[in-house]
């Protein structure tokens, strides 16, 4: 414990220095590292002043996209869905499952496009709507997109499957909370019980 706390001491001043570091960048050539900034604001723990880095970086993003759809839709999906995991651990969980929405339906589509590239990411941005989902109570509407993410596990690579307990682990944390609603929900997708899975 002693070296854990020693760790923490030694990393925040680093953190702090990236924090320094990425805002010298961002004076420099802003759309290309506000999210990086956003991302060490988290980081060193300051996530209230990571927010509106994070809303600036998105707005950015999206110009972008405008002007050139193709280059540079991939990094607006990664800010949205950055953007809803910040969102979420700053407690604002309707504001979360909102763009976490609009980061599945990106990431769906690239993955569309290029499913060897963007599988991992579109199950991973899949995995944060069931989560914002799951800590808003909403668990019932958690289910589709865990089980969606699941379901397209068989796809990865060994190394990528990592991703597979993780949103397994965010679909027992719903049906510990909500038994009745979220086994309703699994079967009405898969046919079969939840229970069958965690049993009681």
């Amino acid at each position: 414990m002693l070296v854990d706390v020693d760790l923490r001491e030694k990393a925040v001043p680093v953190s702090e220095e990236a924090v320094r570091f990425h805002g010298e960048l961002v004076e420099l050539h802003r759309d290309a590292y506000l999210p990086e900034l956003a991302t060490s604001l988290t980081q060193v723990g300051r996530r209230e002043e990571a927010v509106p880095v994070s809303e600036r970086a998105l707005r950015l993003r999206t110009g972008l996209v405008e002007l050139n759809r193709e280059a540079h839709l991939p990094d607006l999906a990664k800010s949205l869905n950055n953007h809803a995991l910040l969102l979420a651990e700053m407690g604002r969980l309707e504001a979360a499952v909102s763009v976490a929405g609009q980061a599945v339906k990106l990431f769906g589509e690239l993955a569309e496009r290029n499913r060897d590239a963007y599988l991992y990411a579109f199950m991973r941005s899949l995995g944060v709507q069931g989560s914002a989902l799951t800590r808003a109570r909403r668990y019932g509407e958690a289910v589709a997109p865990l089980v969606r993410a699941l379901s397209l596990g068989g796809d990865l690579p060994g190394h990528e499957r990592d991703i597979l307990g993780a949103v397994g682990t965010i679909l027992h944390e719903g049906y510990r909370a909500s038994p009745d609603e979220v086994d309703k929900a699994f079967e009405s997708l898969t046919g079969f019980s939840i229970r069958e899975w965690f049993p009681e």
